[in-house]
């Protein structure tokens, strides 16, 4: 991850507001692992996107390497909402963002 845009929990708190409390604080330089229990760790741009499409408001689990933590990293899940385009919502991510392959 390379920018973190407006995340949403599943009651719509917004990550760095006192209420999003579900979730851990995705960071800058934190490694998607998986989207909805897919590997991603070596997919391309392209198929990130597709898994993380779907419809307004429906979930999406993403699981997190943490680059603050060991050389391994902490592994974290959230479950965020599905945004429209446009909203920075964590679904339309850039491939350039989520520092893909094919991202360049």
């Amino acid at each position: 991850v390379l920018e973190v845009g407006r995340l949403l929990d599943i009651n719509r708190n917004r990550q760095g507001s006192p209420k999003y409390i579900l979730n851990d604080t995705v960071s800058p330089g934190d490694r998607l692992l998986r989207i909805n229990g897919v590997d991603v760790t070596h997919q391309p741009a392209s198929t990130l996107i597709s898994l993380l499409e779907g419809d307004v408001d429906s979930t999406v689990d993403l699981v997190f390497s943490s680059s603050s933590s060991s050389a391994t990293g902490r592994v974290y899940a959230v479950r965020v909402l599905r945004q429209a385009l446009g909203t920075g919502g964590l679904p339309y991510l850039s491939p350039r963002s989520m520092g893909g392959e094919g991202s360049g």
